[in-house]
């Protein structure tokens, strides 16, 4: 593949899949809660703390194997006696960012119809919409590595840009005593508060592992390593300033819970407090920005791993062809059917976010310990490398424990994945010495 790619263009990619549908919305839905809203500081800052360690495994580890397969390349190397392991993280980072990039369609399908006030023209619009940005994506991304990195960079400037501006506006209505205040809240209390809006809002730092799908087409591997840490550094500050900004509002009275239309609007509603009623017009460009980066950014990571699990004839190897523009083109080609077929199973899409979302959790516990069991190799430190394996399982346990029926699925996801997996690369082997 061609290395074509600078560190502006990989932190991009970092940042164009983490900033979408968790500072436009889900955020909103948990500063609303009204047992746990006030915690959702701490939720982000444990959440950031966990996915440093996270980033830091994967820094150590793609400096020992870098791979664009990533998460699945690490756990195949380390674990490479384990062929259920390397099946289920290789096919549930396919499925999930799949998912992602058909519901970030969709979502951008809802925000452009609003701006242009089609919203009279019904499901059919929204998923025709969302079938043709699919289409452009996969376009972009055929046409070379270095066109989709300049599309990300003009669509993440323009995203932070505006959400930047709302936070520098509204810094002067941020409240220091909305902090202090849960000092005094029972330990069970803060304990539950911060594990809710932890496992709600996990997703949105999911999508960092893009960078390490980078790295063979980085013009350097320690971009790879600066575009993890740059892409969380940026997304996490802009979660907790929005998250600040939106308790802050509350506690004062400048919003009012029962004057908002609906919880993922809070982000609306403070720009319009901060820069007027054409605050409303801007937010929705930042959404359509938001939501179109991240799902680049899906299509783009995904089709690496396809691409380095065909090499492991994991996968068929005919996603393992290039295109003159040294771009994996059957693996972009099949994650853009895939997600095609996933928008038509729209109430499904954002069923799964919530599988997808302990599948990535789960991945990660196992990339963190493969870089716990090969420290020595990768020289690491044992602390990060505890955290990144232990964190993601407590948000895990907790958010099974909420809603018991996860875990069903769950295990159903594992059993399918590593099932398929095992057939395909059945058939995707071309002797019994190789399946071997």
């Amino acid at each position: 593949m061609h290395k074509e790619l600078s560190l502006l263009e990989i932190a991009s990619i970092g940042v164009g899949a983490m900033i979408g549908g968790t500072v436009f919305s889900t955020i909103g839905v948990v500063a609303m809660k009204s047992a746990v809203g006030e915690l959702i500081l701490f939720s982000l800052l444990l959440n950031t703390l966990i996915t440093l360690a996270i980033g830091y495994n994967y820094a150590k580890l793609s400096a020992k194997y870098p791979s664009c397969g990533a998460g699945y390349a690490f756990v195949s190397k380390v674990f490479s006696r384990y062929t259920p392991l390397k099946l289920f993280i290789g096919y549930s980072t396919f499925f999930a960012y799949a998912s992602a990039c058909a519901f970030y369609s969709v979502v951008f399908s809802y925000y452009l119809m609003r701006i242009f006030n089609m919203n009279h023209l019904g499901l059919f619009t929204v998923k025709l919409i969302a079938i043709i940005i699919v289409f452009i994506l996969v376009l972009i991304n055929l046409s070379g590595v270095k066109n989709m990195g300049i599309v990300e960079d003009l669509l993440v400037l323009f995203k932070v840009s505006i959400l930047l501006t709302v936070i520098i506006l509204g810094f002067k209505l941020l409240d220091l005593t909305v902090v202090y205040k849960v000092a005094s809240r029972p330990l069970s209390y803060l304990a539950k508060g911060i594990l809710y809006g932890s496992a709600t809002t996990f997703l949105g730092f999911e999508g960092f592992e893009a960078v390490v799908n980078a790295i063979e087409e980085s013009r350097s591997k320690e971009h790879v390593k600066r575009g993890i840490f740059t892409s969380l550094a940026i997304a996490s500050s802009i979660y907790l300033m929005v998250a600040w900004l939106a308790i802050s509002m509350l506690e004062n009275g400048l919003l009012q819970s029962d004057k908002i239309w609906h919880d993922e609007t809070i982000l609306g509603e403070i720009t319009k407090h901060i820069i007027g009623t054409s605050g409303d017009l801007l937010l929705s460009l930042a959404a359509l920005s938001a939501t179109l980066s991240a799902a680049n950014g899906s299509l783009y990571a995904v089709s690496r791993v396809l691409y380095a699990m065909s090499r492991d004839h994991i996968v068929p190897k005919v996603l393992n062809k290039l295109n003159r523009n040294g771009v994996p083109s059957n693996s972009i080609v099949l994650v853009g059917l895939m997600s095609i077929a996933l928008i038509f199973f729209e109430a499904g899409v954002e069923k799964l976010g919530e599988l997808t979302s302990l599948a990535f959790l789960l991945c990660f516990s196992l990339v963190s310990l493969a870089n716990l069991k090969a420290r020595e190799e990768t020289c690491s430190s044992m602390v990060p490398c505890l955290i990144g394996f232990i964190g993601p399982l407590i948000i895990m346990t907790y958010a099974v424990f909420c809603t018991p029926r996860i875990a069903f699925l769950l295990i159903a996801w594992i059993i399918i994945t590593v099932t398929i997996g095992f057939l395909i690369m059945r058939l995707s082997c071309r002797n019994e010495k190789e399946f071997k």
